[in-house]
């Protein structure tokens, strides 16, 4: 069974009821930067498949190609989360998006959006576990960020061709990606 997105488990939790949806919109931001955004209280269905997300309303319906989506974003009336369940499972989400280009021959961006603000760090290892680079260990704010990578290590001499793994940390959670210096 293919992994789902990051942003899967939000439209779970969602739909769920564990995360609060006061004045509530879905925004579709698919990979060619347009953007779909949805009232939930004119939602009548969204429904899943491996390849397909589909968004139903009152009056239109909509298939987004899974592969299309850049990001999936519940916007609401911060009331708080009286819920430690849905307080814990939204510390958890963030995406962790592959870098461009891949492979690296100059510089590449790595871009990654966050549920909450807080404490990120996004750093570049070698295969071997060896940390390459500390790119960013500094607060952000809730949102889209997107980093740079010159391919150089922590005294700026350039880094020789091969894999790399960049990782982000946020809020105790880790998640890692590959990527390929060729120059």
């Amino acid at each position: 069974m293919r992994a789902r997105p990051s942003w899967f488990l939000v439209v779970l939790l969602l739909i769920s009821g564990l995360l609060p949806a006061q004045a509530s919109r879905l925004v579709v931001e698919l990979v060619t930067g347009d953007s779909h955004v949805y009232e939930i209280d004119q939602i009548t269905a969204m429904t899943f498949t491996p390849d397909n997300f589909r968004v139903r309303t009152h009056t239109q319906g909509r298939l987004f190609p899974v592969a299309d989506i850049a990001a999936i974003t519940f916007l609401w009336t911060p009331t708080g989360i009286d819920d430690e369940a849905a307080e814990a499972a939204l510390t958890r989400i963030s995406c962790l998006l592959p870098n461009k280009p891949n492979p690296v021959s100059v510089y590449t961006a790595i871009a990654f959006d966050l549920p909450r603000s807080g404490p990120v760090q996004v750093r570049v290892y070698g295969v071997d576990g060896s940390l390459i680079r500390t790119l960013l260990n500094d607060d952000r704010p809730m949102g889209r960020h997107t980093i740079d990578w010159d391919g150089r290590d922590t005294s700026g001499r350039r880094v020789a061709n091969g894999v790399y793994i960049y990782r982000l940390t946020l809020n105790g959670i880790d998640e890692c990606r590959k990527m390929v210096l060729v120059r």
